[in-house]
């Protein structure tokens, strides 16, 4: 049966062997999964601005791939977060706190840049792990009433836990770190082939058709 607990342990160890630029890139695949959450509610609720969080990712790859970073762009980035944050009182949807996840992650994925602090690259992880739990929760139970009766919690974490689409997120990265493992300076294909596989996985709402672009 999948373990959890030791499949993010193993993660979390190998985020501890990586170094800066490794890490950087790991977090920046994380994010690329949690972003598209963010695009799915604007078009949801007709509300907020995806392009603050798609220039930092690509801000980010850029500065990957030639080595060169302006903290003074980093911290551009990092003040256009409370632009585009929802207010959690005003909307309501499955989609809600999963554009604040990608929020948060995009935020941690800065910050990090700008202080090479590893606590900020495990943020990152434990919100992408979060926000496809939480997501199952939401899709099969309503809002709210999730966690109704008490009793049922426990079953429910080891149902959701173990859905397909939360161990493909460990797996997911669990495969990232495996590769730029094996790799001490990865070159630019690399940072792509991760940049592509990265934005073929996670929940996708649009790419999956959960979510339906007007006038598409």
């Amino acid at each position: 049966m999948f373990d959890y607990s030791t499949a993010k342990e193993e993660i979390l160890q190998i985020v501890n062997k990586l170094d800066v630029v490794n890490c950087t890139a790991f977090a920046a695949t994380c994010c690329e999964r949690m972003v598209p959450n963010y695009h799915a509610f604007c078009i949801v609720h007709g509300w907020g601005d995806p392009l603050p969080l798609d220039k930092a990712l690509e801000f980010i790859w850029i500065s990957l791939k030639t080595g060169v970073s302006q903290s003074n762009e980093v911290n551009l980035l990092l003040d256009g977060m409370g632009e585009i944050t929802p207010d959690l009182d005003s909307f309501r949807s499955i989609y809600v706190w999963r554009a604040l996840d990608a929020i948060n992650a995009i935020s941690d994925l800065l910050k990090y840049h700008l202080s090479q602090e590893k606590e900020y690259v495990v943020n990152v992880v434990d919100l992408a792990i979060n926000t496809i739990y939480l997501y199952v929760q939401d899709v099969a139970f309503p809002m709210d009433s999730w966690a109704y009766p008490f009793h049922k919690t426990t079953e429910l974490f080891e149902w959701a836990s173990t859905s397909p689409i939360f161990i493909n997120e460990l797996v997911e990265q669990k495969r990232t770190l495996d590769t730029l493992l094996d790799c001490l300076t990865p070159s630019t294909d690399i940072f792509d082939n991760l940049r592509k596989a990265a934005q073929k996985s996670g929940i996708n709402p649009i790419q999956r058709g959960l979510v339906v672009v007007r006038g598409h």
